[in-house]
């Protein structure tokens, strides 16, 4: 299994992030038969919904894990273009980088944060507004918040760790 990295907390230098697999290393990842979820899997799909719905979509918690580790290395990457975008208050960069972001979780299913995503990119689209800027840092802090969720609920999924 792969090793995730801690997500830097909110306001940290971004480390460069690992490059992300080629997409046919994706088909690896997809399940043969869907397997029963083991009560780790159970616990950790409590804890973090988004998780629970990446397993009801691929059937295989291992396949799961593997697409989730791909969307946590890319958000790192988008967090730190985007923390690039709003230093420069670059919007038409910022709404590509957001853009890539809403995109990446959709497989994650319906979810508030990524409406909110989408809201924002049509304002950023059409209207700017003075507030804009504060709301995609809003946005941004909320969207580190899911990643670190989703991070450590694959980690507790995995249970205790041999030595």
């Amino acid at each position: 299994m792969h090793k995730v990295r801690r997500a830097p907390p909110p306001g940290s230098a971004q480390s460069e992030a690992t490059p992300l697999p080629r997409p046919d290393a994706t088909l690896k990842l997809l399940p043969a038969p869907a397997a029963t979820a083991t009560p780790s899997d159970r616990t950790a799909c409590l804890a973090c919904p988004e998780l629970s719905a990446l397993i009801d979509l691929l059937g295989d918690a291992a396949a799961a894990d593997g697409v989730a580790l791909m969307l946590i290395e890319a958000t790192l990457k988008d967090i730190a273009e985007l923390d690039a975008c709003l230093d420069s208050c670059d919007l038409d960069r910022a709404a590509l980088c957001l853009h890539r972001i809403v995109g990446g979780h959709h497989v994650l299913g319906p979810s508030p944060l990524m409406d909110e995503g989408r809201a924002l990119l049509a304002e950023m689209r059409t209207a700017r507004k003075g507030a804009t800027l504060a709301r995609l840092a809003r946005f941004r802090g909320r969207l580190l918040a899911l990643t670190w969720r989703l991070e450590e609920a694959m980690e507790a999924g995995r249970g205790p760790r041999a030595a």
